[in-house]
């Protein structure tokens, strides 16, 4: 199945309208599986891929080296090709701090951690089945302070 192919079936058939008052336009959601992260994903050619990319490459070409998706609407299960666009890691980091869901923890950086107690904290929520996403919104660190503990990149001294 080709790429656009495969976006056709997705937006026909695994996708509902909300409306987004933000916006002015309804937020086309992913009803399909989303990773912890809160995005959607689906295999495409062997390989795992974020639906919201794939919408954006059909719909607005390629990505250009060094950029990254941006929601418009705020809503991470949005495939709304106009509520997306293809922008810098600085760009969406402001965007977010500014409409208030920046994540980032101590002093705006999410990947201080206090110390072993939350490490540990931090491993029985992930044990117990917790997405990341909320523990790092709930430990106020980013998702991928999260993701470097559950995988033992960071802290693996830490027992």
């Amino acid at each position: 199945m080709s790429l656009e192919e495969l976006v056709e079936w997705m937006l026909s058939e695994k996708t509902r309208r909300v409306p987004c008052p933000r916006l002015g336009t309804d937020c086309w959601e992913w009803t399909g599986y989303c990773h912890d992260s809160g995005y959607g994903h689906i295999f495409h050619d062997g390989k795992a891929r974020s639906v919201h990319s794939l919408i954006l490459e059909v719909f607005h070409g390629a990505r250009p080296e060094g950029l990254i998706a941006l929601h418009e609407c705020d809503n991470r299960v949005c495939v709304n090709p106009a509520h997306l666009s293809w922008n810098t890691p600085r760009v969406n980091t402001v965007d977010c701090v500014k409409r208030g869901r920046w994540r980032g923890g101590l002093h705006g950086n999410g990947q201080i951690i206090s110390g072993p107690e939350q490490v540990h904290r931090i491993r029985k929520r992930l044990a117990a089945g917790a997405p990341a996403m909320e523990i790092a919104r709930d430990e106020q660190v980013s998702y991928n302070a999260v993701a470097n503990i559950k995988y033992d990149v960071t802290w693996r001294w830490v027992k």
